[in-house]
């Protein structure tokens, strides 16, 4: 819903806020590695910690806003991320990844791998914010663990591996063509939303029994048979990205208008023997709504909004 540019202190600026934001540190990310070993097992651990900001540059366009909320838009369905976020800090995170893969001496060819990640976005936790609980719970603050699975190397003269757990088979990254092979990982949006997000952060694990065998060197043939489906994590009601303030979590309800906006014009009914009931004039008589008009078909006294409810005779306005 945002027509304004966009900062992001992540990386590269776009060119309409590079100058804006000379003065604002950009995002810093670090990567450690540890590796431990005992007589039991021997693994690695990876973590990557990181800070990041995002800002709008200007004030939201009032065509993004509903005219009962200041603006000049007929629907008030989806302005309440332009309300919710001024110019300035629409995100301001802190977030950290963890990759854990341990190898059991005493079974050889098996591992275990695990993945989880959390983020605080101080910006959208604050108790002022005007963000629902379930909206915080998605943008504001969350830790989640993503992969957790077992894989079994076959010692066998062809290699085969099998995975079991919740993982993320990637059978191609493109997000450009939708419905291809890559849409057995649902994405959680939200993820990429964040400063300084990676694919792997977003990709949602699903529960997999997975087999890969390398038949050549140049082939390779794969499987899978899937326990459970996940939903895509779509961006919450009120935040910064969301377009429609009755989709996702925190959405409530949705304002319906049955004014007279969009409606033919009334002089076309002059010649109709409910005009007056029409125009708004006190009725003379009972009426009853008409489930069958239809205001692109010539007005009569069959195709109007109300119809005389036990009356012989209709009053001209």
């Amino acid at each position: 819903p945002m027509s304004n540019p966009i900062a992001r202190i992540n990386g590269e600026f776009p060119a309409t806020g590079r100058f804006a934001l000379s003065a604002i540190a950009a995002v810093a990310m670090t990567t450690q590695a540890v590796e431990f070993e005992n007589d039991v097992i021997e693994g690695n651990l990876d973590t990557t910690l990181s800070y990041g900001a995002s800002l709008r540059t200007s004030d939201a366009d009032p065509g993004n806003i509903g005219m009962a909320n200041g603006g000049t838009r007929y629907s008030v369905n989806g302005d309440d991320a332009n309300l919710n976020y001024d110019s300035g800090l629409f995100s301001n995170v802190a977030k950290g990844t963890h990759d854990l893969e341990v190898d059991f001496k005493k079974l050889q060819d098996v591992s275990l791998f695990l993945r989880g990640t959390y983020f605080v976005d101080f910006e959208n936790i604050r108790g002022d914010s005007p963000l629902s609980d379930k909206a915080k719970r998605e943008v504001g603050r969350d830790m989640e663990l993503l992969d957790a699975y077992i894989s079994y190397d076959l010692p066998t003269s062809i290699p085969m591996n099998i995975r079991l757990g919740n993982q993320v088979l990637s059978w191609g990254e493109s997000t450009f063509i939708q419905n291809g092979i890559n849409v057995i990982n649902p994405i959680d949006v939200t993820k990429f939303r964040i400063p300084g997000s990676e694919l792997r952060e977003a990709l949602r694990p699903v529960p997999l029994l997975s087999v890969s065998l390398q038949a050549t060197d140049n082939l390779t043939l794969e499987g899978f048979y899937q326990f459970k489906q996940e939903e895509m994590e779509i961006d919450p009601a009120g935040s910064y990205f969301s377009t429609k303030d009755f989709v996702g979590p925190g959405g409530q309800y949705a304002m319906l208008g049955f004014g007279s906006t969009g409606q033919p014009n009334m002089e076309s009914f002059m010649d109709n023997p409910l005009y007056g009931l029409l125009e708004g004039e006190p009725a003379r008589v009972p009426t009853v709504s008409n489930p069958r008009f239809n205001p692109a078909l010539p007005p009569s006294a069959a195709n109007a909004p109300f119809l005389p409810s036990g009356a012989a005779a209709i009053p001209r306005g």
